[in-house]
């Protein structure tokens, strides 16, 4: 290595060390509770914005239609009858509120440049949406990055896409969602269809639950039919009342309590299968490389529950 290029190198690193110093001075003095790296934007925001830029109420209960780049938004029950929508954003370069004759539509974003995104010691842009706890028509949430929370709206639907952020649901009637990076966390719904490419999925009470994953942990507290695909992750659930799916590459199921009214599948290439409860209907299980253990099942009935490993242990009751 020549003399010249060695002094390049030594450059180039120095001012790789001194930016990186930099960002960790700024987030110590400025307790950032909000860093976001993902693809096209990198994003260290101090906190959240308190600087409220539009407000709107309305009466009636159409569908709310919020779109944004770079935001958290919560659905927050409201203590009057009415829809009322706050945007708080430090520099917006587009935000309205507008209502149409069956929607009231959302939107706030951020500058960009060439799709690239820098927001060094910015508060992050908040979108606040009051609504009545009986609402009952439908949320059509779209981002690229934030956080969305939605309050318990018992008889809305919802359809949620983000691409980097967390998603928390306390109850809706009907959800789709679809998320590239993220957590997703629903209490309660009847139907639940959740897409997500790397990011923990915890569902509470469910009727139909349909969920899709690249990478990450599934949790399920109690569900009529269930149909899961994950490619790496585990899957633990409380308790499956009629019907199940389940389909993994790399990652251990582990199911306390199955009552299934039809046949129904498990499938795992790598990893241990273990259900503590299954009566009233036939097991058949095979590993080809792993130990099987299953006893107390009825070997007469109609309906089976087939469970394969290609590497992996299995036990039942």
């Amino acid at each position: 290595m020549n003399k010249k290029l060695s002094i390049v190198l030594i450059v180039l690193l120095s001012v790789l060390l001194a930016f990186v110093v930099g960002i960790m001075i700024f987030l110590f003095r400025s307790g950032a509770n909000n860093i976001n790296f993902s693809l096209g934007s990198f994003n260290i925001a101090s906190g959240t914005s308190t600087k409220l830029v539009d407000s709107k109420e309305f009466t009636e209960m159409k569908k709310i239609d919020v779109d944004f780049n770079v935001a958290d938004v919560d659905v927050i029950t409201s203590e009057t009858d009415s829809i009322k929508v706050e945007l708080y954003a430090d520099d917006p370069e587009e935000y309205s509120i507008t209502e149409s004759l069956d929607s009231i539509k959302v939107v706030l974003k951020d500058k960009e440049t060439n799709g690239v995104r820098f927001l060094f010691g910015r508060k992050i842009n908040k979108i606040k949406v009051y609504v009545p706890m009986n609402y009952a028509s439908s949320f059509a949430i779209n981002g690229v990055t934030g956080d969305v929370n939605i309050a318990d709206y018992s008889e809305a639907t919802a359809k949620v896409t983000i691409k980097t952020g967390d998603i928390k649901i306390k109850e809706l009637n009907m959800a789709e969602i679809e998320a590239t990076t993220g957590d997703i966390e629903v209490g309660s719904a009847s139907l639940l269809n959740i897409k997500v490419t790397t990011g923990d999925v915890e569902v509470g009470t469910v009727r139909f639950l349909d969920i899709t994953g690249t990478t990450g942990d599934i949790d399920v507290k109690e569900v009529d039919r269930l149909k899961v695909k994950v490619t790496t992750g585990d899957i633990d659930i409380y308790k499956v009342n009629e019907y199940l799916t389940l389909e993994a590459t790399t990652g251990d199921i582990d199911i306390d309590t199955v009552t299934i009214k039809e046949n129904s599948n498990i499938k795992v290439t790598t990893g241990d299968i273990k259900v503590k409860h299954a009566n009233g209907f036939y097991v058949s299980g095979t590993s080809k490389i792993g130990d099987t253990h299953i006893k107390g099942v009825d070997r007469k009935s109609d309906i089976v529950l087939n469970i394969e490993a290609k590497v992996g242990d299995i036990k039942v009751n």
